[in-house]
């Protein structure tokens, strides 16, 4: 008898419901040609295509999660890595902006959509979501302090790959191989 795998998950925008992530078929690797080997997903985890912004997540949430098959959250140097051996510019995508990334080695292209962040606050102050289409922000799984955490931040004039703030935002979540 085969013993069939858990499914992933990871709590939606609003903390409160629970999105499934269906393993196996949830991530296309894009092969920039990286000298570390790494491959990206071609979409946001949540998302459906690569110019949808998929979830929101914690730090803690995003690192929490149970990828199948090699896949996991990037690491600052993966950042540093894309920010370093790829161009970058500013593009909207069937109606979402965001930062197009070419490998400069092999010319293969990985779309970040700017999805904003959130802010998950106490119960009396809410959730609420900020810089939709304005900002990027992806979390990397590398800590920075007791309550920081790196992440990749770009906007439409300048990319940043290892900036650091507060685990508890709502960043975006994009896996690597």
């Amino acid at each position: 008898m085969t013993k069939k795998a858990a499914t992933p998950i990871a709590v939606r925008f609003d903390r409160h419901e629970i999105f499934k992530i269906k393993p196996q078929t949830a991530f296309t690797a894009i092969d920039l040609g990286l000298p570390s080997g790494r491959q990206w997903a071609a979409q946001n985890v949540g998302a459906l295509a690569m110019y949808h912004c998929g979830l929101l997540m914690e730090f803690e949430t995003a690192n929490a999660i149970k990828f199948f098959d090699g896949w996991h959250l990037p690491t600052k140097e993966d950042f540093q890595e894309l920010y370093d051996k790829c161009t970058s510019e500013w593009k909207t995508i069937n109606g979402t902006p965001g930062r197009m990334f070419t490998s400069k080695i092999n010319g293969h292209q990985i779309f970040l959509p700017a999805a904003g962040w959130s802010w998950f606050d106490d119960d009396e102050h809410g959730t609420a979501l900020y810089g939709r289409g304005t900002f990027g922000n992806y979390w990397s799984s590398s800590y920075n302090s007791a309550t920081g955490a790196y992440y990749l931040l770009f906007r439409s004039s300048t990319v940043n790959p290892q900036y650091s703030l507060n685990r508890r935002l709502g960043f975006s979540v994009r896996a690597v191989q």
